[in-house]
């Protein structure tokens, strides 16, 4: 696995990961409408933006984004 900053190239796949772990991971505390919201703030433009005043990082296994993180 490698952890590397993240790069504008990134932003489709990292924006799906990022929708699927609201999905999966909070439906049994949050409303749909409540995930769908967040999900929205996580399109691809969104996280370019977060990634510019942010640092941001994602890691990957082989070719596969498989989690990310930023730091503000």
């Amino acid at each position: 696995m490698i952890i590397r900053r993240f790069e504008e190239k990134d932003a489709q796949e990292v924006s799906a990961l990022i929708a699927k772990t609201l999905r999966v991971t909070n439906s049994k505390d949050y409303s749909a409408e409540y995930i769908e919201n967040d999900v929205k703030q996580f399109s691809p433009e969104g996280v370019i933006k977060r990634a510019g005043w942010t640092h941001f990082y994602v890691v990957c296994d082989d070719d596969t984004i498989v989690g990310c993180g930023a730091i503000g």
